[in-house]
């Protein structure tokens, strides 16, 4: 059970920078994803924040994949660009922490939607084999759509059993 754990969850670092956006005499202080690590050996502890070289926060996250979020990963991967999406906390002192990572777009949607913080990086290529690597190893999930059913469909089906009126009765033509 432990090696199939393994298969699915990769531990990165996540080095994030402050950005200061200026527009006219308006300053913004936002974050942005520098690079993403892999976890070195022996793995540094899930959730361990620690400095990079450049002297930027490094927290070391792990991405988990599941099997039920397949498709979301294949939409991802067959995008133009695929991303890895962060979803980050603030501290009390202005700085972003990373909290959570996927590679899923659907629960980074979720993230939005609910006006989390949320940032995106391009998804390193040995990131996009591994997640290829486990679709291919799971199967494509092929989400199936129940047909939708209206109220007119009951009484066509009804009438469908009886025998159908002859030409004339339609019109109501005598011949």
């Amino acid at each position: 059970m432990k090696e199939q754990k393994q298969n699915n969850v990769r531990l990165l670092g996540i080095e994030l920078s402050p950005l200061e956006l200026r527009s006219g005499r308006w300053v913004l202080h936002e974050w942005q994803i520098d690079n993403l690590w892999p976890a070195p050996d022996p793995e540094p502890e899930e959730g361990r924040q620690e400095l990079s070289k450049d002297g930027n926060p490094l927290t070391w996250l792990p991405l988990e994949l599941h099997r039920d979020e397949r498709s979301a990963y294949r939409f991802n991967l067959n995008s133009v660009v695929p991303h890895i999406f962060v979803l980050c906390d603030d501290t009390e002192d202005g700085e972003w922490l990373p909290m959570q990572i996927t590679a899923c777009q659907d629960l980074a949607a979720s993230w939005l939607d609910g006006e989390q913080k949320v940032l995106e990086y391009p998804m390193p290529e040995a990131l996009q084999c591994w997640i290829e690597a486990f679709i291919t190893e799971h199967g494509e999930l092929i989400e199936v759509k129940k047909k939708k059913r209206y109220a007119g469909d009951k009484a066509d089906k009804r009438t469908d059993n009886r025998e159908k009126p002859a030409a004339s009765e339609k019109t109501g033509d005598p011949l």
